[in-house]
């Protein structure tokens, strides 16, 4: 019986092929994927996101130095430096979107009233998205709460 004998030969065969392979399986995983990376109204999508950051912007200069303290019934109140028209507060679940709720607000003049108090569950964490209207213009703030 002949011996099979590995020379440098089948070495290079035997590398190539596994590159090859490898380069395969590499171009299969990425075909499993759906890349979206156009949109058909970009254009519109980067006008609401200006929007937004103009929004934070404004929401730092009026929510600067608030504290966040709650009183007895869980509600917090804010004293503005502005006059505000409306207010709306949203708060997200940091995992499941089911959980996403309007949070009642209460404002009269410059002074804004967050009400946890109608919150049922507690002890979770949230993102807090707190927006004011000032005449056109709205200040958006950014922040985790955990209640």
């Amino acid at each position: 019986m002949k011996k099979f004998k590995f020379n440098w030969g089948w070495g290079i065969f035997l590398t190539m092929t596994l590159f090859v392979l490898a380069m395969v399986y590499t171009v299969y995983l990425t075909m499993q994927n759906d890349y979206i990376l156009e949109s058909d109204n970009y254009y519109q999508e980067t006008l609401e996101y200006d929007q937004v950051i103009v929004a934070e912007r404004y929401g730092k200069t009026l929510f600067e130095g608030q504290v966040w303290k709650t009183d007895s019934t869980g509600n917090m109140t804010f004293i503005l430096p502005l006059k505000i028209d409306s207010a709306q507060c949203k708060l997200l679940h940091p995992v499941d979107t089911k959980y996403d709720r309007e949070l009642p607000v209460k404002w009269e003049s410059n002074e804004l009233t967050l009400l946890f108090s109608e919150l049922p569950i507690q002890n979770q964490l949230w993102r807090v998205e707190l927006s004011a209207f000032i005449g056109e213009n709205e200040a958006l703030l950014r922040k985790k709460w955990k209640h």
